[in-house]
């Protein structure tokens, strides 16, 4: 009996599945043939744009699973330059590149501007941005990497111009290096965005003290412990312990 299915659609399908499981099985054979095969296969010449992002894909997941942190963020960034409308792409190079951050702070911010300068309304890429400047900045900081945890703060700015965070974050970095009168207007600019932020409130505190201003000092000492800081409410009652020894700051 005929069947009842037409034959050339059946196999067009298995054609179809073939193809977007080949680079699966390529580069599962292992060997750097096969790896070089893959590779060969991230081309719009010769492949539709989601066979380049399958081979991708299969050859990226590869490489993680022999241990190689290095070359998926090759493949991403091979793939991201081919098909840079593509926020998937854009997505998976600055994850892979945010795995190795303390190594690849300059390539992540690279690759989130190339993301934001092809899509330029994406917000996932806004988003992930902003937080990446205010971790990278906080990591620079430990490193005593000053003048670019500055910039990643600035940049974080730039993004987003009313985030109390940055303007408190880049305060720190300006007293850090001693620079207490920038350090001052960032702080304040904090407090004037989010009247409820504690940490600037603190931190101001502590610039006046080095400035020998105790009075002012002591007066963001105060405001901070009320709002909850329990780094302003340890310094008071190390200050003055019999005054401070039963205030809360819930």
């Amino acid at each position: 009996a005929r069947s009842a299915f037409p034959a050339r659609p059946v196999f067009l399908i298995i054609t179809l599945t073939g193809l977007s499981s080949l680079p699966y099985f390529i580069v599962n054979a292992g060997g750097e043939t096969s790896i070089r095969r893959a590779a060969s296969l991230i081309d719009p010449r010769n492949a539709s744009q989601s066979a380049c992002y399958a081979a991708s894909l299969h050859l990226a997941e590869y490489y993680h699973q022999v241990g190689d942190t290095v070359n998926p963020t090759t493949v991403w960034e091979r793939y991201s330059g081919l098909f840079p409308q593509d926020p998937v792409g854009h997505q998976n190079l600055v994850h892979s590149l945010e795995k190795n951050a303390p190594l690849y702070f300059s390539r992540t911010r690279a690759a989130y501007e190339s993301w934001l300068a092809a899509i330029p309304d994406d917000s996932t890429a806004m988003v992930g941005y902003i937080r990446f400047c205010l971790d990278a900045g906080g990591k620079l900081i430990e490193q005593r990497r000053y003048d670019e945890a500055a910039s990643m703060y600035r940049t974080a700015i730039e993004l987003n111009p009313v985030l109390e965070r940055a303007y408190n974050n880049l305060g720190t970095v300006f007293a850090m290096q001693a620079r207490q009168d920038s350090a001052v207007v960032y702080f304040q600019k904090a407090i004037d965005l989010n009247a409820g932020y504690s940490d600037p409130y603190y931190n101001l505190a502590m610039t006046y003290d080095d400035r020998g201003e105790k009075a002012k000092s002591l007066l963001y000492l105060e405001k901070a412990a009320t709002l909850g800081n329990s780094s302003a409410l340890a310094e008071l009652r190390r200050r003055d312990p019999a005054r401070y020894a039963n205030v809360s700051n819930k």
